[in-house]
Formats: structure tokens, sequence, C-alpha cells
């Protein structure tokens, strides 16, 4: 065989094997391979080998990064980010650069949870006003309040007539007057 093949400057022979020293755990080593045929130009290759620990954590700072700014519609992406950074070793949350920036973006959304359900409170009626139509909106509301941490909670400010209007809302009954046809609404 008249290949010439040289890992990172050392010759090899064409069925023989190279090993690469890696200096530590998350070391990133640059390969170059080069191999020639007799007289034809060579062939440059490069590889770029990654421990699989600094894989891991480039994947998790990718998912932080798709985070971008924060809104109301970030929950997936930043749960997937969190739920990536939990997954990984001790070792690697060492290497994940952007653990602020989720944290941030965290903060970011449970501030904006805390907002939109203390609006929604707000254009709840009145227990004055209470209809048996406003059911719906109420156990929504109430199944976003309920989904928040104790601590997010405590932020609402107007969670008194949340919990106010869930418990008066259960006690309206529905009744038919067959005879009329018309619904009867009591509470």
């Amino acid at each position: 065989a008249d290949d010439n093949i040289y890992v990172n400057n050392q010759r090899i022979a064409a069925d023989g094997k190279a090993e690469i020293a890696i200096s530590s755990q998350s070391e990133i080593k640059t390969v170059r391979i080069i191999v020639q045929n007799g007289e034809k130009q060579p062939v440059y290759a490069y590889l770029k080998l990654v421990p699989d620990d600094v894989k891991a954590a480039e994947q998790v700072e990718e998912l932080i990064d798709a985070i971008g700014d924060v809104t109301l519609d970030s929950y997936d992406d930043i749960t997937a980010a969190r739920t990536a950074y939990d997954a990984l070793d001790a070792y690697s949350k060492t290497l994940v650069t952007k653990l602020d920036v989720l944290e941030a973006a965290e903060i970011a959304f449970q501030t904006f949870a805390v907002s939109n359900i203390i609006e929604a409170i707000d254009a709840l009626p009145e227990l004055a006003d209470l209809s048996y139509t406003d059911g719906e909106a109420i156990d929504g509301v109430y199944a976003e309040y309920d989904a928040l941490s104790d601590e997010n909670k405590a932020k609402v400010t107007n969670s008194a007539k949340l919990i106010s209007l869930k418990a008066n809302i259960a006690g309206f009954t529905f009744t038919i007057n067959m005879a009329s046809k018309n619904d009867n609404w009591s509470g």
C-alpha cells in the first residue's frame, strides 16, 4: 500500500492504530489526519473529540439559549432546560456556564405567571355579581393559581377573592322546571 497516514503528525501504518492522549476528563481534542496515496495530493481531515460530559453540558446550554426572551409561552422551554440540567451528573453541572440565565428565566416566568393570575382574578366578577356562567372561568384561574408554588401563591395579592369565588360557585345548583322549560338557578 502506498498510503501514508499521519495522525497528529505521527506516521501510522495502514493497518495500525493511533492512540490519542487526553489529559483531563473534559478535554476537547482536535485530531488532524492526513492521508496521501502515492504522489497524489494529501487529504486532510480534522476530528473534534468531545467527551460525553461536555456534550451533555453543551446540550443544556443550547436548551437555555432556546428560551430567549421570557414570556408566558416560555414554560416548555424553561422546563426542558431545567430537566436536562437536573439530569446532569455533578461534574457536568460545573461545565454549564449559563445556569444563571436559566435561573433568571425561571424567576421571570414565575413573575409573569403571578402577574397573569392577579390580572385574571381582577377580571373575575365580584361575589355580589357571581353567576353560574362564571364557574368555568373561576375553575381555570384557580387551576393556574393552584399550580403555583406556595411562595408564589403568597405573591398573589388578590387570592382571597379567588378562594371566595371558588367556594361560592360550588354552592350554585341548577334545576329545570320541565313544565315551564325555564332554567332556574339559585345560589
